[in-house]
């Protein structure tokens, strides 16, 4: 479908950034893409030069788009492949994915195959941090005049990628935040004394009499000459609370 290439980087742009969730933008990005170019699944991904592998964080496919953690570590002749790819230009076609090493271990490993691949190169200061991955199935393959539509997503895709990622690490902040608080609490109320010595022994009766639903009158009167009768209800009360939250 022949169309203008300000239009095309609008709407492609407007579909990229106008959702909050990577997975799905890549979604919307694919239904729209399929007018002009033969892409029947994408994926996003950036490297990780310590763990010398490649992280996939979001693909898509005709039905879905879906948001991924997937780590999958590149033998050295998919790192040589990927590190060789001039710079020149940043989007890469290969008709033949079967015998290019990098797409080829990605396919095995996702168990999935493709006709034709274009890399989307994402490059920082030279560098490639990631890239887009577009796979035809089938015929028609891509061919190299798409390759000046593909590579004016460059710029959108950067942005999106790396919003992505930030808000990943807001999330795993957020998580990791929550486990301290509810550890601190813990130690906050070991440290008040809010055990009752003695619950898991010579009180172990009257702790399962305290904390039954609905407990008689009886207990109470049960517990008088034990321990102080308004003390121990105090740590019983709270000691209630928390066994019926922890359930």
């Amino acid at each position: 479908m022949p169309i203008e290439r300000s239009d095309f980087f609008k709407e492609a742009t407007m579909r990229i950034c106008g959702n909050l969730e990577i997975e799905n933008a890549l979604h919307s990005l694919l239904l729209y893409l399929k007018d002009f170019i033969p892409v029947a699944r994408m994926g996003l991904s950036y490297y990780n030069d310590t763990l010398r592998s490649m992280n996939i964080i979001a693909h898509a496919n005709e039905e879905m788009g879906e948001k991924l953690d997937l780590i999958i570590p590149l033998p050295d002749d998919a790192l040589k492949t990927g590190k060789s790819i001039s710079k020149d230009s940043d989007v890469l076609l290969i008709k033949n994915p079967h015998q290019f090493p990098l797409s080829k271990h990605v396919m095995n490993v996702l168990d999935v195959t493709a006709s034709s691949v274009l890399f989307l190169i994402l490059r920082s200061k030279d560098k490639m941090v990631g890239n887009v991955i577009f796979h035809s199935v089938g015929e028609p393959k891509f061919t190299e005049s798409h390759l000046g539509l593909v590579e004016s997503l460059k710029d959108p895709m950067k942005i999106a990628m790396s919003n992505a990622l930030k808000h990943r690490e807001v999330l795993k902040l957020r998580d990791l935040l929550a486990d301290d608080n509810k550890y601190l609490h813990g130690e906050l109320r070991r440290l008040s004394g809010d055990e009752i010595i003695g619950a898991n022994f010579g009180l172990k009766d009257v702790m399962k009499k305290g904390l039954s639903p609905a407990p008689c009158l009886k207990c109470a009167v049960d517990l008088k000459g034990q321990i102080k009768e308004r003390f121990f209800l105090m740590k019983l009360e709270n000691f209630r609370s928390r066994h019926r939250y922890a359930c």
